[in-house]
């Protein structure tokens, strides 16, 4: 009697190994603790320090505060995001563009945006969901 045992072994596979264009911080996953929330930046062509700008500003913005444990309605704010990108100057940038914002749970989209100007992430104890783009 013989017998044969075989083991295989799963690597999961990185960023870069998956798309080997991705560099610096479009290539991870990670958590940001923002005070009481978890944020997940999923991808991001933005800087570190703008990225860490935004977010903390998202989860101080005055009307983000847990409502019966839902968390802020997804309109006021997507509007309330999109409208601190278009006004602030380290985000405004050149006339005629603009930044466009989906907050949610679920949603698909396509979309073109300028270059180093979109950022992904998630709200982990809201279970949402922001992305933030600028286009033309």
């Amino acid at each position: 009697f013989f017998f044969f045992f075989f083991f295989f072994f799963f690597k999961q596979k990185t960023a870069y190994e998956i798309m080997p264009s991705l560099v610096g911080s479009e290539m991870c996953i990670r958590d940001r603790y923002m005070g009481q929330y978890i944020v997940r930046v999923k991808y991001s062509e933005l800087t570190r320090a703008l990225e860490e700008q935004l977010i903390e500003k998202v989860v101080t913005l005055p009307d983000f505060v847990e409502t019966e444990g839902k968390g802020p309605d997804d309109k006021e704010l997507a509007t309330k995001i999109r409208d601190y990108l278009n006004t602030d100057p380290a985000f405004s940038g050149a006339e005629g563009t603009e930044w466009h914002v989906v907050v949610g749970q679920h949603f698909v989209c396509s979309f073109k945006h300028e270059n180093n100007c979109v950022v992904f992430f998630d709200i982990v104890d809201f279970h949402k969901s922001v992305l933030a783009f600028k286009s033309g």
